[in-house]
């Protein structure tokens, strides 16, 4: 019910030429995102990765998460892990974020010769 009423609210917004609320066009951004996820067909990566993997993952039900995260599915070059504390968003926090600045930093240079 709520999509039918934000996709009427915003067709109305379009046709008056109103500026579209907050939640409207964060509804626009999340419908826009289901469809290029759905179409989406990710290919295999032939140069090497680098990988900042938080230690604290969230876990599904039954589900084990797989130590390259699926990515060495996609690499099809080296596949460089490196283990950061904390979780996806709290790897970013100091003082995890000195750490990956530090080591992509090293990544970097090497990568350039």
């Amino acid at each position: 019910l709520r999509d039918v009423y934000f996709r009427w609210c915003i067709q109305l917004c379009t046709y008056t030429g109103q500026p579209l609320r907050e939640a409207w066009q964060d509804f626009c951004y999340e419908e826009q995102n289901s469809e290029a996820i759905s179409r989406y067909r990710p290919q295999p990566y032939a140069g090497n990765v680098t990988l900042f993997r938080a230690t604290d993952q969230a876990l599904s039900r039954n589900k084990v998460i797989e130590p390259t995260l699926g990515w060495r599915e996609m690499v099809t070059g080296e596949l460089e892990i490196y283990q950061v504390s904390g979780t996806h968003l709290g790897m970013l926090s100091d003082p995890n974020a000195e750490t990956i600045g530090m080591t992509l930093r090293d990544c970097i240079r090497r990568a350039l010769g």
